[in-house]
């Protein structure tokens, strides 16, 4: 199944549990095993492999214990190292501002107040 907005949140937690499920199998790592090399409790990841909710630390646990950390790069890619960071003179934004309808001289429905 491929993630995409379509989806549900549960119908994604429980792809990604079924996925990193795979992979532990894959890697032939008994439940036990995964819980010593990720200090996660076993009950903690029978509940995720089934679709719970984890913590998104002991997520990050699990995803190291399997080799797959660099896969959160994906997750949340690094901003500076965007095409466009490359480019001279970029000044990387600081804060966002909205322009409120106020403030836009393009708004012709500006009256005086004795008007209106």
């Amino acid at each position: 199944m491929t993630i995409n907005m379509s989806l549900q949140e549960n119908a994604i937690l429980k792809e990604l549990a079924t996925r990193m499920k795979q992979y532990r199998i894959d890697s032939q790592i008994t439940q036990e095993e995964y819980a010593d090399k990720s200090m996660v409790s076993v009950s903690t990841i029978r509940r995720f492999e089934n679709g719970g909710e984890i913590s998104l630390t002991n997520m990050i646990k699990l995803l190291k214990a399997l080799g797959l950390e660099s896969n959160l790069n994906l997750l949340i890619p690094d901003p500076d190292k965007r095409p466009t960071h490359h480019i001279q003179n970029v000044k990387t934004p600081q804060r966002v501002r909205k322009h409120s309808k106020r403030n836009n001289t393009d708004n012709n429905d500006w009256q005086w107040g004795e008007d209106k």
